[in-house]
């Protein structure tokens, strides 16, 4: 079962660049102080790791539709992808800005991410193959 897009989304990979663009507003802006004293422990972790998880799925969405490249290629695109665009985010935090930090376990966070959505991809490229029926 594949998703049908418009070919000119999967074509210039459209949904990952602005994915993507998302990613960089919200990890370079500066967010306002939490002052309702609720928080949550390591919850910019959980955020990374939900940005590059769908980050990582709108790769291989639109990578699945119009390649004939095998799933693995695909997900080490999109790893690869997730870890060059993640650590690049994270050295722009780290050096150029004065109120944010880049910091490694935010990186290995949008690894994870980017593992968990091809693992999830794969799981279900399995659960809906069709069997020549």
């Amino acid at each position: 079962m594949q998703l049908k897009l418009p070919v000119f989304i999967y074509k210039y990979h459209l949904l990952s660049i602005f994915t993507g663009l998302g990613i960089l507003l919200l990890c370079l802006i500066k967010m306002p102080p939490n002052n309702d004293g609720i928080t949550i422990p390591d919850f910019d972790k959980i955020v990374h790791f939900t940005m590059y998880l769908t980050l990582s799925g709108t790769y291989l969405i639109e990578s699945t539709q119009r390649s004939d490249k095998s799933f693995f290629r695909i997900c080490l695109g999109a790893i690869l992808t997730a870890a060059i665009f993640g650590g690049a985010i994270e050295l722009v935090q780290m050096y150029f800005t004065t109120y944010r930090s880049g910091e490694w376990k935010d990186w290995f966070c949008d690894l994870a991410g980017a593992f968990t959505s091809c693992a999830a991809g794969g799981f279900f490229r399995l659960a809906f193959r069709s069997h020549g029926r």
